[in-house]
C-alpha cells in the first residue's frame, strides 16, 4: 500500500499506527458456532480469508490534518487451522494456528505481517435453544492471540485480547445464522505506543451436512481507531470461508 499526502503537515507514525491496527491483527473471524459442544466432543476446522486495509469510506484517510490517498494492493490474506473440545456442556476450549500476510493478495510494504500466531479461546454458553434446532444460542468466547511479526521495518511480539459475543439463531438442526459483536484490545507493538481498542461486527452462516462436515462463510466489519485511540473515522472489512468437522 502506498500513500500520497495531499495537504497539511503530518507525523508519519500516525498513519503507520493506523495501518498496524488494521493489518496487524491475524483474524477477527470467530471459531465454530454459538453453541458449545458436549463434554468430550471434538471439532477440527480450517479457513482461508482476506482483510481489506482500504477504508470502506474511500481511498483516503486524514491524519494530523493531512489527507492520504491509497494506491496499490490494499488487502492481505490469512489462513488458519484449529481445534476445539467440549470441557462441559457449557464450556468449550480451543486453539487456532494462523498465518497472515500472504503475498497472494497483498504486496503492500507498509503493513504489519504475522508469519505465524497462536490463538487460544474459551467459549462459555450463556443461553441455549432447544435440541430440535429452535431458539437462540448465546455465548462469549474470550480469545488471546500472540505471535511474532514485522511491519514498517520493525519486528516484535504482537498480542491481542478479543472478546466476541456470539448470537446464534438456529434455523433447524444443521443451520445457524450468527452475529458476533466483538471488542479487540491490541497491545502496544510495532509503532503503537498505547493500547488500542477495536470494535467489530461479524456475520456468519454455518451449515452442517449429515456427514458431520460443515461450511462457514463469515464477513466482519472492523472500525479501527486513530493513532490516539479516540476516534473511529474509518471502517474496513474481513471475509473468510471455513470448513469444520466434528
Amino acid at each position: 500500500m502506498h500513500t500520497n499526502p495531499q495537504s497539511g503537515s503530518a507525523r508519519p507514525v500516525t498513519l503507520l499506527a493506523f495501518l498496524f491496527v488494521v493489518t496487524g491483527c491475524p483474524s477477527f473471524a470467530t471459531r465454530g458456532s454459538a453453541r458449545t459442544m458436549e463434554a468430550g466432543q471434538w471439532e477440527v476446522s480450517a479457513s482461508l480469508g482476506a482483510t481489506s486495509a482500504n477504508p470502506l469510506s474511500g481511498p483516503s484517510i486524514q491524519a494530523d490534518g493531512r489527507d492520504y490517498t491509497y494506491s496499490g494492493d490494499d488487502a492481505y490474506s490469512f489462513w488458519d487451522v484449529g481445534v476445539g473440545v467440549g470441557v462441559t456442556d457449557e464450556v468449550e476450549v480451543g486453539g487456532r494456528l494462523m498465518v497472515t500476510g500472504n503475498d497472494v493478495f497483498a504486496t503492500s510494504v507498509a503493513r504489519a505481517v504475522l508469519p505465524s500466531a497462536l490463538a487460544l479461546d474459551t467459549k462459555v454458553q450463556l443461553a441455549r435453544g432447544d435440541e430440535r434446532g429452535n431458539g437462540l444460542d448465546v455465548a462469549i468466547d474470550p480469545t488471546v492471540t500472540v505471535g511474532h511479526g514485522r511491519g514498517g521495518g520493525s519486528r516484535g511480539l504482537l498480542s491481542f485480547v478479543q472478546v466476541p459475543v456470539l448470537l446464534g439463531l438456529n434455523l433447524g438442526e444443521r443451520d445457524q445464522l450468527m452475529l458476533s459483536p466483538q471488542l479487540t484490545a491490541a497491545m502496544p507493538h510495532l509503532g503503537l505506543s498505547t493500547k488500542q481498542l477495536i470494535p467489530s461486527l461479524g456475520a456468519a452462516y454455518l451449515h452442517r451436512f449429515e456427514s458431520g462436515w460443515g461450511v462457514r462463510p463469515e464477513l466482519t466489519v472492523i472500525a479501527p481507531p486513530d493513532a490516539e485511540g479516540r476516534h473511529f473515522r474509518h471502517a474496513t472489512f474481513q471475509a473468510s470461508l471455513g470448513v469444520l468437522k466434528k
